[in-house]
């Protein structure tokens, strides 16, 4: 329903760029043939952490507004996944900003940009007064809220529903919400009436 929106991912990133990982639960939701036992709506993953119940998905922004969300992998992120996620989108990066995580750091290694990277759990949110990750943080944030109003997405359909959060995150920051949308290539007949339809689906739900 929501291919539609698939061109919506940024295409490249500029300046200063954040990246993080973040997670969502494995779902083989609709599947009748699943390759573990069946879940019940809103229960926890029975691994502790980050394990291969989970799906992860790359967030990344820079400073001019571009914005973009990956499915990567399931279990935590590689470099081979990072190379994946961002190829060709950082050539015109000149800092990324992101965890500690060793994978980010050789990716920016290999593709010679300058890591700035932060432990936000050992209060590291800024440095030069310049450089953080709080843009990235409050993507993830916001991101998370609008998943919770479909009570689970089958993984399958995941990068699906970015890419529609991406679509009403950039119509919400226009200043002209009508031509935006206009203007915004994916938005054909066809993928205006996807977007009604699960518009639809979601007001009866709720």
């Amino acid at each position: 329903m929501l291919t539609s929106f698939s061109s919506v991912s940024a295409e490249e990133f500029q300046g200063i760029v954040e990246s993080d990982d973040l997670f969502f639960s494995y779902s083989e939701k609709g599947n009748l043939c699943l390759d573990r036992k069946p879940r019940k709506r809103g229960e926890k993953s029975t691994k502790a952490g980050v394990s291969d119940e989970k799906v992860t998905i790359v967030a990344t922004c820079d400073r001019s507004g571009n914005k973009d969300f990956k499915v990567a992998t399931r279990g935590r992120i590689s470099k081979k996944n990072l190379d994946k996620a961002l190829k060709g989108k950082l050539d015109k990066a000149d800092v990324l900003c992101s965890d500690s995580h060793r994978s980010y750091g050789a990716f920016a290694k290999t593709n010679t940009i300058l890591h700035k990277k932060f432990n936000t759990s050992k209060g590291q949110r800024i440095v030069d007064k310049v450089y953080h990750v709080q843009n990235v943080n409050n993507m993830d944030m916001r991101l998370r809220k609008f998943m919770e109003s479909f009570n689970g997405v089958a993984t399958k359909y995941l990068q699906n529903y970015l890419n529609w959060f991406l679509v009403l995150d950039k119509i919400k920051d226009s200043t002209s919400k009508m031509t935006t949308a206009a203007a915004i290539e994916f938005a054909s007949n066809s993928a205006w009436f996807d977007y009604k339809h699960q518009l639809f689906n979601v007001l009866i739900r709720t």
